[in-house]
């Protein structure tokens, strides 16, 4: 992988020294697709907003919509969720029909975290309408756009059914992809009881190797192997486990997964009489899902701000 980014940046290097736009273009696109993959997101658009400045100067649409949606992803990862696309009757406005593809799993993310019902209704219907697409690399995006959505609508059985494959799919599936269904399934099994699932994506995790495992999908191996501790009534193996999965969360610039995080291990502190300790994780999701407007979430907070002292 660190290969790789060498070599693009020296690719790109070398396209901006002999005016060569198009392939400059094409370099700053996958540079930022590869910072996306390593959860590395204010690197992505620190690598994509210079390319999309040169591709606007130039009018290339193509690589302006690309470079779009590779800043847009990666800021809405980080909590900047203003600025995304709207929907519309007949899908994004002025978002050409691959691209819309990749849009899917973002606009997902944003209306799920806000309980936007009507919204994500309709992201179902546009991602069943493009669940079949020639597009290798964007075919999984509607898959994982639908399994936000239907978890969100409280169909765990259905949301799970759509994430697993993408979850524990093949190396070829996009990490970006992977790591939103990978969240997907495993709260899903974890809502249905399904141990055995939430088992096998834990294991899954393990034995990718040590490059592909990046922070957010070990997040989410600690995170589900924390709900397993606590259905077998370990509580200090499932508080070790939230703590690893916080700790992999603060290394990286990803607010809201880190905010779910805080308020399930709140939640199991609370279960246990130590309001104490919940408090100031309480405190620190409560800011930042009112900052997104997460009102799901919440609620969720309210319902045992009661018994916790700041």
């Amino acid at each position: 992988m660190e290969e790789g980014i060498a070599l693009l940046q020296r690719a790109l290097e070398l396209a901006l020294n002999h005016e060569l736009t198009d392939q400059a273009l094409r370099n700053y696109n996958n540079l930022a697709d590869l910072s996306l993959q390593l959860d590395r997101f204010a690197e992505a658009v620190a690598i994509a907003e210079p390319g999309l400045t040169l591709a606007t100067e130039r009018g290339n649409r193509r690589w302006e919509q690309m470079l779009s949606m590779n800043i847009a992803t990666a800021k809405v990862a980080m909590g900047e969720w203003d600025g995304l696309p709207e929907l519309a009757d007949g899908g994004l406005r002025a978002i050409s029909g691959i691209t819309q593809l990749a849009y899917l799993p973002a606009l997902a993310r944003v209306h799920a975290a806000r309980g936007d019902t009507d919204e994500l209704e309709q992201i179902l219907m546009l991602s069943s309408e493009q669940a079949v697409s020639s597009n290798l690399e964007y075919a999984a995006s509607p898959i994982v756009a639908s399994a936000i959505a239907l978890r969100a609508l409280d169909r765990d059985a259905d949301a799970l059914q759509a994430a697993l494959p993408i979850a524990t799919g093949p190396p070829e599936i996009l990490n970006e992809d992977r790591r939103e269904a990978y969240v997907e399934a495993g709260l899903a099994a974890v809502a249905l009881g399904d141990e055995a699932t939430v088992k096998r994506l834990i294991a899954f995790v393990a034995d990718m190797p040590p490059v592909m495992r990046t922070p957010l999908l070990r997040a989410g191996a600690a995170r589900l192997s924390g709900f397993l501790a606590e259905r077998q009534n370990d509580t200090k193996t499932a508080d070790e486990h939230l703590g690893a999965a916080t700790g992999a969360l603060r290394a990286i610039d990803a607010p809201f997964v880190l905010a779910q995080v805080l308020l399930e291990h709140a939640e199991l502190l609370h279960a246990e009489g130590r309001d104490e300790v919940a408090a100031p994780l309480l405190g620190e999701a409560t800011e930042i899902f009112t900052r997104l407007r997460a009102t799901p979430y919440l609620q969720r907070t309210q319902a045992i701000r009661a018994g916790v002292t700041a």
